[in-house]
């Protein structure tokens, strides 16, 4: 399969990074891809007791909300791989297409019984929000 305006490659042949940045770009609507994205990343650990079928649930739910709210372009999810982040054990990243579009994202009908959840059995939690247009 080629990427539309280069069909000599296969795209098989772009690295995943490409194909990824890519799709995220053609998602966004014509007027907006000339823009970089913006990420809500966000850091937690689980209250002691949350089995791991749950943790999952939580994360599935996340991952629903693509195709649900219009700001949301993309989300990933999931557990680390690796003890780098300390206590935290999961991260959530949704990209938006802007900073503009964090507000409607957070009050989304589809969003805020999802977070609520989460939070509830969530111990501990770290956000950041980054504009990469800048």
């Amino acid at each position: 399969m080629a990427l539309p305006g280069d069909r000599s490659r296969e795209a098989s042949k772009y690295e995943p990074e490409v194909l990824f940045s890519w799709t995220l770009i053609h998602r966004l609507p014509k007027s907006q891809r000339g823009y970089m994205a913006a990420l809500h990343i966000v850091w937690l650990r689980f209250k002691e007791g949350v089995t791991p079928e749950r943790m999952e649930q939580h994360m599935a739910a996340c991952r629903g909300l693509v195709g649900r709210i219009p700001a949301l372009v993309d989300l990933k999810c999931g557990a680390s791989y690796t003890n780098r982040a300390g206590r935290l054990t999961h991260c959530v990243v949704a990209t938006l297409p802007n900073r503009e579009a964090l507000q409607p994202y957070l009050d989304h009908p589809a969003h805020v019984p999802v977070a609520t959840a989460l939070k509830a059995d969530v111990a501990e939690l770290q956000v950041m929000d980054i504009d990469f247009s800048t």
